[in-house]
């Protein structure tokens, strides 16, 4: 609903939803920072995740759920079809933006965690 209310023409309205879904976009990547912190995690509870070179890696559900919305993301920057988030479009600079929040966030988790490098 959020992303679909920061098109908005109201500014507050817009606005409001804008900044939602930016703390919403962090949560996610904060989830993946605690799970990755428990270390708790055995094969059973991991979901596979078909990297873009084609190669399967199984990760956490919260690590599953982050390389989700970061690649819709950065696919809905370059104008293409998401696969995770049910839109059909995003404005590009405002997925640029949430992309540059993460990174700028949480740089170490990227360098840690492969698939979300990719």
């Amino acid at each position: 609903m959020c992303f679909r209310l920061q098109e908005s023409r109201i500014a507050v309205v817009s606005s409001t939803a804008a900044a939602t879904l930016r703390q919403l976009v962090m949560f996610v990547v904060d989830k993946v920072v605690d799970e990755d912190r428990r270390d708790e995690l055995t094969e059973s509870t991991k979901t596979q995740a078909i990297l873009p070179n084609g190669a399967t890696k199984k990760l956490g559900p919260s690590a599953h759920d982050a390389y989700a919305v970061f690649e819709d993301l950065c696919l809905l920057a370059n104008s293409e079809q998401p696969r995770f988030l049910k839109l059909d479009s995003l404005r590009k600079t405002f997925a640029l933006e949430l992309i540059e929040s993460v990174l700028t966030n949480y740089h170490d988790l990227f360098r840690k965690v492969l698939p979300l490098t990719y």
